[in-house]
C-alpha cells in the first residue's frame, strides 16, 4: 500500500509543476515569432501536457493530441434538411 501512496505524491507533484510551467511556456509561444520556435514551443506543450494527464489514465491521455485542433466546420442545412 505505501507504493501507491508514493506513487500518488510523485503523481501531485508532477501535475503541480506542470501546472505552473504550462502557462509558461503559453507565452514563450505566443511571444516567439520564428518557425522553429513556434514547433518547439508546441511540441514541448503537447508534452507537458501528456505528461500531467498520464496520471489520470482516462480520457484526458487522449486529449494531447486534439488539444491545438481547430474547432469543426458547423453543420449546414437547407431549408429543414441538413447536409
Amino acid at each position: 500500500m505505501i507504493w501507491l501512496k508514493a506513487f500518488h505524491v510523485i503523481a501531485m507533484v508532477t501535475w503541480f509543476a506542470g501546472l505552473f510551467y504550462l502557462p509558461r511556456l503559453f507565452v514563450y509561444h505566443a511571444d516567439a515569432t520564428d518557425a522553429p520556435s513556434l514547433e518547439r514551443f508546441e511540441i514541448m506543450e503537447r508534452r507537458l501536457f501528456a505528461l500531467m494527464t498520464i496520471g489520470g489514465g482516462g480520457p484526458g491521455t487522449q486529449r494531447p493530441k486534439n488539444i491545438m485542433a481547430p474547432p469543426p466546420e458547423p453543420k449546414k442545412w437547407v431549408g429543414d434538411r441538413q447536409i
